[in-house]
């Protein structure tokens, strides 16, 4: 393990004044949801303590979509980034966490009404399987219209890699959770994404976990052979309680599940020189705490 931290994306301001206070080793990643007056007021506390952040950063109506072949929205996408690059520039953070592109031509809305209601429109329930959530269908990944749109991402994505390698920063696509829509979610598409100069993976384990059930592929070898890669830079870590039934990328507490096999993937992650991130939306000491004595035990 290179560093660890906490992702700010589900903490208050003065949640995190606290835990800067009580926890001087922590490290932080910025979240996507931060505005520009947030980024300001939070400077003095943060300030060389972050190690990465998730685009964009600050906040933008829409997610980039470099799976789009519309010249507006690729430029739209374009100008997030370069702004994200400030941001990260500001915080000396080296990394750059993406969800690099979806199943349509259009921008995906960062606010989570509209992008479940875009998502309810007929282009994405062909593969719908579970309802709630929208889980896509195990033939999903193999559709025509989704090795298209990771085909256009693949020929999009070289440009955004070179200029965030070029500003000294490394961009790290996550794999995502099995909804119809997204993409980047099996083995198979970061195997094609690993052939970019300059790419770098985030590799998100509760993400991970859900998207195992949905396509039948095994989670620690998976595990195993996204580090093996050698592209992956950071983790988010965080657990779900998804058995194949439940169907819920809830970013919960890492003891959440006793099925999930979180000590077997953490032992793997922090053998491997990348950053660990908790990702959870609640209870941050909580987690903090199985963390530390995992890697104290480790």
């Amino acid at each position: 393990m290179r560093e660890w931290g906490l992702s700010l994306v589900g903490l208050h301001e003065e949640e995190i004044r606290a835990l800067a206070e009580n926890y001087p080793e922590l490290n932080f990643e910025l979240s996507y949801n931060m505005r520009p007056d947030q980024l300001e007021t939070m400077a003095p506390i943060l300030e060389h303590r972050v190690v990465s952040l998730h685009a964009t950063c600050p906040r933008s109506r829409y997610f980039p979509n470099f799976a789009s072949d519309n010249p507006c929205i690729l430029t739209q996408g374009m100008d997030d980034i370069r702004r994200s690059i400030v941001t990260a520039k500001r915080y000396h953070a080296s990394i750059m966490v993406l969800h690099p592109g979806y199943l349509c031509e259009e921008g995906m809305p960062s606010d989570k009404s509209a992008r479940l209601s875009l998502l309810s429109k007929p282009l994405f329930q062909e593969h719908v399987a579970v309802r709630e959530g929208s889980i896509c269908d195990r033939k999903y990944p193999e559709s025509d219209a989704y090795r298209k749109a990771m085909d256009r991402l693949t020929s999009h994505i070289g440009m955004v890699c070179r200029l965030c390698w070029n500003e000294g920063i490394s961009l790290a696509i996550e794999n995502l959770n099995p909804r119809s829509g997204y993409l980047c979610m099996t083995p198979d598409d970061f195997a094609q994404l690993a052939t970019v100069d300059h790419m770098c993976f985030c590799l998100d384990i509760g993400h991970l976990w859900v998207s195992h059930f949905a396509f039948g592929f095994d989670f620690l070898e998976a595990v195993r052979g996204m580090l093996a890669t050698r592209k992956v830079v950071s983790c988010h870590v965080h657990a779900n309680p998804s058995d194949g039934h439940i169907w819920e990328d809830s970013h919960g507490d890492l003891d959440v599940n006793a099925a999930f096999p979180l000590q077997e993937a953490l032992g793997a992650i922090v053998a491997e020189p990348v950053n660990c991130i908790l990702e959870t939306l609640s209870h941050p000491e909580h987690n903090i705490r199985i963390f530390q004595r995992f890697v104290q035990a480790s």
